[in-house]
């Protein structure tokens, strides 16, 4: 066995130093992803919070200076408020106008009579979970009447939050959203009391 060299040895060291530093490098790369990746979810989740809020606000608003606001089953309510620039993000450029919510989904705002309007919107799977969890507290003050999702386009609606029969429950909101990738939230709202 003949002796190794100092050289040889300090290339084996100075390679698995690189091997090292290569792998704490991307490791630390993957983990900042992984925090980006998070603190932008988060910035969408309150983004959808507080798109919901001032949808609501804004709806009420109107109903104060419309009485036939959110009388009449499926008007847009939507196309309302953005033409009354009541609201912030709506699109003019289409006709009837639009909205997407922070996941670039279309954002649909349609009356059902009895002076309710219905929000629909289809966001990650998580996030109704985390949705309707928060709205689920804040029911009393946001005027939420009931809540529905579905796991696909076609899927069934399944109501999960009703404020006349029951409080609300984590459990039946997390199996409604399921665990498909999207869910559909459907959340539907008094404008007047």
């Amino acid at each position: 066995m003949r002796p190794t060299s100092f050289f040889t040895q300090l290339t084996l060291r100075n390679a698995v130093t690189a091997t090292l530093t290569v792998l704490v490098g991307l490791f630390v790369v993957v983990a900042l992803g992984v925090v980006v990746r998070s603190i932008v979810e988060n910035i969408r989740y309150v983004h959808a919070t507080q798109q919901i809020h001032d949808l609501v606000t804004a709806s009420r608003s109107y109903a104060e200076r419309d009485p036939s606001f959110g009388t009449q089953s499926d008007q847009n309510a939507l196309a309302l408020l953005i033409r009354a620039q009541l609201i912030q993000g709506g699109s003019m450029i289409n006709d009837p106008p639009s909205m997407s919510n922070p996941w670039n989904q279309p954002v649909r705002l349609t009356s059902v009579g009895s002076s309710i309007v219905r929000l629909e919107t289809k966001v990650p799977s998580h996030d109704c979970r985390r949705l309707a969890a928060f709205l689920g507290k804040e029911a009393s003050t946001e005027g939420l009447v009931a809540m529905d999702a579905r796991q696909t386009d076609k899927g069934v609606w399944r109501r999960f939050y009703e404020k006349t029969r029951s409080r609300f429950d984590p459990k039946a909101a997390d199996a409604a959203c399921g665990r498909e990738q999207d869910a559909t939230l459907m959340l539907f709202f008094k404008v007047r009391e």
